[in-house]
C-alpha cells in the first residue's frame, strides 16, 4: 500500500498501517513481484520490499513489472544527419535485478501477458545519399520476455493479448492475432 507523509513524499505502509518504507519518494507505484518503482526528482528506480535501491534512479520512468520484467524509459537522440526527426524518449526493458535485458528501441508497449507483450518500434522507411534515415514508419509487433520478436513488427496497430489473442491493425483491416 502507498501512503503520503503530511510533507516527506510518498512510502509504503502495511495492511495495519504501519510505515514500512518511509515516505521519502517523489511518486511511487504499486509492489509487483517483490519490486516497486520510485520516483526521486526527475527519475525513476526500483526499490525492494525492504525499501533498498536495486535499481538506481536513473532512468525517465520504470513501469511496474509484470513477468520478470519493467520497462524503462530514456531518452534517445534523433538518428544522425539532416533527418529532421526528433528526439525521442524510447523504451527497454530491466530485469529484477535492474540488468538492462534489452536496451532502449521500443517506442510504445502494452505490459506482458501470458510471456508476451505488444510494442511499436520505428522502422526506417526512405535513407539519403549518405545512409541517413529521412522517414521512418512506426509498427507495432510482439516481443517475449527476453525481447525477442515473436510476430515481426509489420502491424498499424496492436492491442495487448488477452486469453492467447490480440487485435491487430493491418493494410487489410482489423485481425485477431494468436500467440504464434
Amino acid at each position: 500500500r502507498l501512503a503520503r507523509g503530511r510533507t516527506e513524499g510518498w512510502g509504503y505502509i502495511d495492511l495495519q498501517g504501519r510505515v514500512i518504507i518511509a515516505p521519502v519518494f517523489d511518486a511511487c507505484r504499486p509492489f509487483s513481484e517483490g519490486r516497486a518503482s520510485v520516483q526521486v526528482g526527475d527519475k525513476w528506480g526500483v526499490v525492494d520490499r525492504r525499501g533498498r535501491m536495486v535499481v538506481q534512479p536513473i532512468y525517465g520512468t520504470v513501469s511496474v513489472f509484470r513477468q520478470g520484467r519493467a520497462f524503462f524509459r530514456r531518452y534517445t537522440p534523433p538518428p544522425k544527419g539532416p533527418s529532421g526527426l526528433a528526439p525521442t524518449y524510447k523504451h527497454g526493458l530491466l530485469d529484477r535485478t535492474g540488468k538492462v535485458v534489452v536496451p532502449p528501441r521500443f517506442w510504445y508497449w502494452y505490459p506482458f501477458s501470458q510471456g508476451l507483450a505488444a510494442v511499436a518500434v520505428d522502422v526506417t522507411t526512405k535513407k539519403d545519399a549518405q545512409g541517413n534515415t529521412t522517414e521512418f514508419m512506426r509498427l507495432w509487433g510482439v516481443i517475449d520476455v527476453n525481447g525477442r520478436f515473436v510476430i515481426k513488427p509489420t502491424h498499424h496497430r496492436l492491442g495487448p493479448f488477452s486469453e492467447g489473442l490480440a487485435a491487430a491493425s493491418t493494410d487489410v483491416g482489423l485481425q485477431y492475432l494468436d500467440r504464434q
